[in-house]
């Protein structure tokens, strides 16, 4: 299926005048064989939330850069839709696509609405890949600061009756190559304590957020959480994962990090992960076993405005414990993990911005003035890999 363009289409090709028309036609399923859509314009079109049943691909054609664009005027205010692109038991994918979305400033406009904003929802054994993509979520109050409502770009939908009623399903699996993500927003919500694979190669995050917020499961996951991180720059205020639970949902997956030659910065007062655990930490303290809870290896990765990488605090007993770079944790950290190399952003005007609004110029390191010298292989992206990005939607006046 061709959107948009003025040129005739091959013979077996059929054609929809814009975005919204091939949209509308997908969500409500009458292009039941259509696997493809190839976008043949450049710039933003608006286009309304689609639920998806099947495996779709949706890419630029050569030439263009097409910007999608979800803003809160397309929604229905007495029956909004708080994921955007819904994906149940296929496979989504997109190729050099751009995605804009801008949540309302008053969220709670909508009195009903729960804490689940999503760009993407995805149910079990659903698949995500993004190559060379950019997604902007501008999730900012009245006075430009985050609004911390439970936004993310990918939420995982809930599947506690699945895995308690029968053997557990395939994990989603996230593919992200030559990316940059950016907003006031999660990357991945598993609310429920859901499994997960992600696999991130040249990238740009920029958030106020997580890459990852996990709560508890009412039932020990039988998976667990995978990150593979390879050069990409990670900037999210609130640190790379976060993991909880309560006395309801005790149990938390295991959480397997795979990083090499990446940058990681963070607010200076948190750490990389957090585990906010229900009654563990006597049990480790009196084993050792820190290993249990997270398994982090690879090298040559940079900790930028921030010392800890690891901690953990008990709900239950109000204990806790943290880990730093030069610290194994049980050997939970692998040794080398980390560089002792003291550098910062060069762009300090850039960084002032908004999430929504970084671009990966803002993320050069400062590497000339750093105190040790160049590096031989500056981890984070290489600029030259990634998307040239279209300015962040702008709010109405």
């Amino acid at each position: 299926m061709i959107v948009g363009g003025s040129e005739k289409p091959a013979p077996g090709f059929d054609v929809a005048p814009t975005a919204a028309d091939a949209f509308r036609q997908l969500h409500a399923n009458r292009w039941p064989e259509v696997q493809t859509l190839e976008l043949r314009f450049s710039g933003p079109q608006a286009i309304a939330p689609l639920a998806l049943a099947r495996s779709l691909t949706i890419r630029a054609a050569e030439d263009y850069t097409p910007v999608l664009v979800f803003a809160e005027e397309s929604q229905d205010s007495l029956h909004p839709r708080y994921h955007m692109i819904s994906v149940a038991g296929g496979e989504l994918t997109l190729e050099g696509v751009q995605v804009q979305w801008r949540l309302p400033s008053k969220p709670a406009s909508f009195p009903w609405a729960p804490d689940e904003w999503s760009l993407f929802e995805l149910d079990d054994e659903s698949r995500l890949t993004l190559h060379r993509c950019a997604l902007t979520i501008q999730n900012v109050d009245l006075n430009s600061s985050p609004q911390h409502n439970g936004a993310a770009f990918i939420r995982l939908a809930s599947s506690l009756a699945k895995r308690t009623t029968m053997a557990a399903p395939e994990p989603p699996r996230i593919t992200l190559s030559q990316c940059v993500l950016r907003g006031e927003a999660d990357v991945v919500a598993a609310d429920d304590g859901q499994p997960f694979r992600l696999s991130w190669s040249e990238g740009l995050l920029a958030t106020s957020e997580h890459l990852a917020d996990v709560g508890g499961a009412a039932v020990a996951p039988e998976d667990a959480i995978s990150l593979d991180l390879d050069h990409v720059t990670i900037d999210a205020d609130q640190g790379l994962c976060r993991l909880s639970s309560d006395q309801r949902a005790p149990h938390q997956p295991y959480l397997m990090v795979e990083a090499d030659s990446c940058v990681f910065a963070t607010e200076e007062s948190e750490p990389l992960v957090k585990h906010d655990a229900y009654d563990v930490i006597e049990t480790l303290e009196a084993t050792g076993a820190w290993g249990e809870l997270l398994s982090w290896s690879g090298t040559n990765n940079l900790r930028l405005r921030g010392e800890d990488i690891w901690r953990i605090d008990d709900r239950a007993n109000m204990g806790g414990k943290t880990f730093g770079p030069a610290d194994e944790g049980a050997s939970a950290i692998g040794a080398g993990a980390f560089i002792d190399y003291a550098v910062d952003w060069d762009s300090r005007t850039a960084l002032s911005l908004n999430k929504h609004d970084r671009t990966p110029g803002a993320y050069r390191l400062d590497v000339a003035r750093a105190p040790l010298g160049p590096l031989d292989a500056a981890p984070g992206f290489s600029r030259s890999s990634l998307p040239k990005l279209f300015p962040a939607p702008q709010s109405p006046n």
